[in-house]
């Protein structure tokens, strides 16, 4: 308690001891902390005097060094508890129908789902691409175009699982490149798990057919 040693004169070199050790532990701490937190640290550093302050020099005290303590404000804003609890009960005891409209799904209408052009895909070839675990490169029909791609399957299924089977594919997604290769389209599938399920038809159809 320096402050209670300050009052007392003839403790004055025990105060001068007690706060020498508490710059250094501040400077210290301050170093360590800079990693995580980054302003933090340098604002400890900046008001003990000790900006330039370096890891190496916390393996020792620093005997000759003069503090000079800046002018020092809060680290962290005190919160107003207060306000602070009339925030979480105001949240808690929400009215039930407040809250189901904040949680309600957001829709799109038919022309939003007109933009999306599905269509039957039948899968000609397929093969894993190198050096991607999870991605396999389809050579797919769909109808009497042949397009391929890049899905990231691979995981839950082989290529030889992939070959014969009839695909849902939209057709107008813009085509990227995947590990150089080009892809035009996506397959649908449903993930549980990373487990994946690509959505097949239930019959055997013809590919190029519209999906709606």
């Amino acid at each position: 308690m320096p402050w209670a040693l300050a009052k007392d004169e003839s403790k004055s070199d025990r105060l001068k001891t007690v706060l020498y050790n508490l710059s250094e532990a501040i400077r210290v701490i301050g170093v360590l902390l800079s990693p995580f937190m980054p302003e933090t640290g340098k604002n400890i550093l900046t008001v003990t005097g000790a900006a330039d302050a370096t890891y190496e020099s916390i393996l020792s005290y620093d005997k000759e060094r003069n503090v000079k303590v800046g002018e020092a404000k809060p680290l962290f804003a005190r919160l107003d508890e207060a306000k602070k609890l009339e925030e979480v009960e105001a949240d808690l005891f929400k009215p039930v129908e407040e809250a189901k409209e904040e949680e309600k799904e957001e829709f799109i209408t038919i022309d939003d789902f007109d933009k999306i052009k599905l269509k039957t895909a039948k899968v000609l070839a397929a093969e894993k691409v190198e050096k991607a675990d999870k991605l396999l490169k389809l050579t797919v029909e769909v109808g009497s175009e042949v397009r391929t791609v890049v899905s990231g399957i691979a995981k839950s299924y082989t290529p030889e699982d992939m070959v014969g089977k009839t695909v849902i594919l939209i057709t107008n997604l813009k085509p990227a490149k995947i590990r150089g290769i080009e892809s035009n389209g996506m397959i649908l599938a449903t993930s549980d798990d990373g487990e994946i399920n690509i959505i097949t038809t239930h019959k055997e159809g013809k590919s190029g057919l519209e999906v709606g």
